[in-house]
């Protein structure tokens, strides 16, 4: 709603502006047409070409004043854009790793963005059915169709890391609160940079090993 506040403004003083400019254009017109008359006046009967001079001053007026309209719709079109570009939803698709004593591997769809994203469309050129973490022939992702991602909010997805083994490339479509529609189309290995090495302390008892070790990554996480 912000949004649409913030463009509906723009676009209120737009309007504004340019009804000003064209106001001031159409009474410079006018007097252009009733120094055109005195013109054929002066030419006809030979008078003093003060008018004549003045006609020409008007002339350059209503370029000027043409000028600034231009100028003015130009100025608001490229703010309303840097609007836009600041409050859009951003939806990324990204991969990480934790350790609690066990490496667990996920995958990571997030808005980095200022508003809402509604999701429209979800696709991948690689079938991640049997590649979940859990035996089951459900297609999770395929599922984040029609779903809502609040700013700042993500949904994660644990794989199996071993039978991801290739580039995948997504397809994602969706749209703002204000219904401006995006669409994205990018390609990323998921195991680039994920497995890197990082130490860690024993436990000694080891009923609090995996304790310890979730309190570890949090803190390494926060780095």
């Amino acid at each position: 709603m912000r949004v649409e506040a913030i463009v509906t403004l723009g676009l209120s003083e737009w309007c504004a502006l340019t009804f000003s400019n064209l106001l001031q254009i159409t009474n410079v017109y006018a007097k252009i047409m009733y120094y055109t008359l005195k013109t054929q006046i002066i030419l006809e009967e030979n008078m003093s070409i003060e008018i004549l001079v003045n006609m020409i001053l008007c002339i350059l007026s209503f370029i000027l004043a043409a000028i600034s309209v231009v100028t003015v719709a130009v100025t608001l079109r490229q703010n309303n854009r840097m609007i836009e570009e600041s409050t859009r939803p951003y939806i990324s698709v990204y991969t990480d790793e934790i350790d609690t004593g066990n490496p667990l591997f996920y995958l990571i769809i997030k808005n980095f963005g200022k508003s809402p994203a509604y999701i429209t469309k979800f696709e991948s050129d690689f079938d991640f059915r049997g590649c979940y973490k859990i035996p089951t022939d459900k297609d999770y992702l395929g599922n984040l169709k029609n779903a809502v991602f609040a700013p700042g909010q993500s949904r994660i997805c644990m794989l199996d890391y071993a039978k991801i083994g290739k580039e995948i490339t997504f397809t994602l479509e969706y749209h703002s609160g204000a219904k401006k529609k995006y669409s994205e189309k990018f390609t990323i290995d998921l195991k680039a940079g994920v497995s890197m090495p990082y130490g860690e302390t024993a436990t000694e008892g080891k009923e609090l090993r995996t304790i310890s070790y979730t309190l570890q990554e949090m803190l390494q996480k926060n780095l």
